[in-house]
This record gives structure tokens, sequence and C-alpha cells, in this order.
């Protein structure tokens, strides 16, 4: 509904633009763009507070999901998973991994969501390497991406972030869901690849490793398509602050159109041929889960309703036993004159 009444509407990525284009009166309207915070940067501040959580060794700024999506069987093993990443990647490329929550509280007295998972990855790795940062901004995010060495998420703006900055990253998908948005946002710069299904985990490793290889290839498309897609995203809001301006349609005819990078190595193929079947098995899962929690919902309905016929049972019961309710039942009605 949206949709079909505004003068415009912006989608984040391939999937939802085609989707929204089957369904509306006026698929024109429906514009391929990318999401706003490619256009955030850091300001000195946090790139000075990024600067202290990381000290002076070169490190992996790792963001996780408090929750392991439909596809791990609990958070106990996705944690232990992530754990066993976290310290594989530390001994391998001689860096630390840094924690940083996404979600959480910035009180620094309390913590929730990523803080309480990071805080558990730490323990279960047990590396002195791998450790949570407490709680940081999306400037600080965005500094302390733009000198990782890499990127690594299951969270969706990490990857956002990483392809304004053209910096190295690699995502996992845990669920259908995140699979489509983590794809559609390195896809707008042809980096869709680095994004790897939960069903190739065990390829992460090779995918890190090329990522932070900084061969001229990679390097120079991550930066030409990092400039090519701030550039269209500001094009964008020119648009529509020129929509505002004169009360006229939204005339913006781009779109995130960046060249696929096709990795080198071995894991990519494999990657790429697991996916479809990953797709199928993902969708299926959210489905799955989706039904359940509507199951949930209507039986919760269903005990409600059932309480509250219960209480009105009990509330007419307690009007008829009332004395006054007796002897009018016991009246009978007087007969009408003729």
């Amino acid at each position: 509904e949206i949709a079909d009444t505004a003068r415009a509407f912006g989608c984040r990525e391939s999937v939802t633009a085609a989707l929204l284009r089957k369904h509306v009166a006026h698929p024109e309207r429906i514009h391929h763009t990318s999401d706003d915070a490619i256009l955030l940067d850091a300001d000195d501040a946090a790139r000075a507070s990024a600067a202290e959580l990381v000290g002076d060794r070169p490190f992996v700024i790792a963001s996780f999901t408090d929750h392991h999506g439909t596809i791990w069987p609990h958070r106990k093993a996705y944690y232990r998973d992530l754990a066993k990443l976290c310290t594989t990647l530390a001994d391998a490329h001689d860096v630390d991994v840094l924690l940083a929550p996404h979600a959480g509280s910035l009180d620094p007295t309390l913590r929730s969501r990523d803080q309480i998972g990071n805080e558990a990855i730490a323990e279960i790795a047990g590396s002195a390497r791998v450790r949570s940062t407490r709680m940081i901004t999306a400037r600080e995010d965005v500094a302390l991406i733009d000198t990782a060495a890499l990127s690594l998420s299951t969270r969706y703006h990490p990857v956002v972030f990483a392809s304004a900055l053209a910096a190295p990253a690699v995502a996992i998908a845990p669920s259908y869901y995140s699979l489509m948005r983590m794809r559609g946002a390195l896809g707008n710069v042809g980096l869709q690849a680095f994004v790897l299904p939960k069903s190739t985990f065990d390829l992460v490793p090779a995918a890190a490793q090329e990522a932070m290889e900084k061969t001229p290839e990679l390097v120079a498309h991550r930066s030409q398509s990092a400039d090519v897609a701030r550039g269209l995203q500001g094009r964008w809001w020119d648009a529509l602050a020129q929509s505002m301006q004169t009360d006229t349609d939204v005339s913006f005819d781009e779109s995130p159109h960046a060249p696929t990078y096709t990795p080198k190595g071995e894991w990519a193929r494999i990657s790429e041929t697991i996916l479809p079947v990953f797709d199928e098995y993902a969708r299926s899962a959210d489905r799955r889960r989706e039904l359940h929690e509507k199951d949930k919902a209507s039986r919760a309905e269903i005990e409600r309703l059932r309480a509250e016929l219960e209480s009105t049972r009990g509330q007419l019961e307690r009007y008829r036993s009332r004395k006054v309710i007796r002897v009018l039942d016991g009246l009978k009605t007087p007969r009408q004159p003729r």
C-alpha cells in the first residue's frame, strides 16, 4: 500500500525491488538503491575511540548476532563454531579478533544481546587474541572496519560499511532472510561471493584468506565499486530532495551496476554450487519458523479465549446465584389485562 501511494520507493537490494515491482500499480516508482548506511562516515572522535579499542596490533573486526538464525541447531553450537573460527583466524593470520556488538546497551553497567553473545564466544575461544569490546557507535564501527584486516560478520550493516570503505569483508548467513540481505548489500558492489551460507561454514577461513589478500585486481574492484555506490546513493537523495522542493515526480533511473567479481579460490566455486540448495532449505526453515510462531500465537489466543469464557461463565453463575435473581426467577409473569 505504501509503494502504491509513494512518489518513489527505494529498495536496498535487488530481491526486494523485483518483488515489489510485481505487486504495485506503478513499478517504475520502485528503485533499486543501496542501504543509506553506505553514506555514513567516521569522524575524528570515532577514529580516536576506535584506535583506543584496537591497540597496536593488526586485527579482525567481528560482529555477530546474539541469535543463531534458522540453520544452526541452537545458540550453543552457534557460539562454539564462531569461537573456533575466530581462534583459527587469529592463529593463521597473527591478528587479534575484536568482537564488536551491534545490539546492546550503551550503559556501561549493563550487558544485553550481542554483548552477552560476544562474552560467551570469547570465553569459549579461551584466547587472549579473541576479546569482546564495549558497546560501540555506528561511526566507531565504520572507523574500525576502515582499519581492520577483515570485517567478519553474521550481521548486515558491517557488509554495508565495508562496501562503502572498500574494506575486506566476509559474511556468514545463518538464515534465508540474512542471506538475501547480505548478498544483496555486497551484490550492489559485485562482491556477493564473499557472503557464505552456513552450509559452507568450513569454507570461511579460505574466503577470509582471499579477502585479506591485497591483490591488485581485488583492491581495484573494491575501490571503484565503493566510489560508484556512494555516488549513486548521493544522487538518489539529490533526486528525493529535488522532488520535495519542486513537488514533482522523483527523477531517478539508476541502480547499482558494479561488475561481479569472481574470487580465484576453489572455495567460491563450491559455495556457489551449494548456494541454490541452501536457498531452498533456508527458505523452508524460515517458513517453518514463521508457521511455528503463528501456531504458538494461535494456541495462546485459544487459551486466552478459553480463560475469558471461563471467567464469563463464572460471572454468570455468580449473578444467577444472587438472592434477588433467584426470587425474580421464581415469580410468574402477571397476565396482561384484556
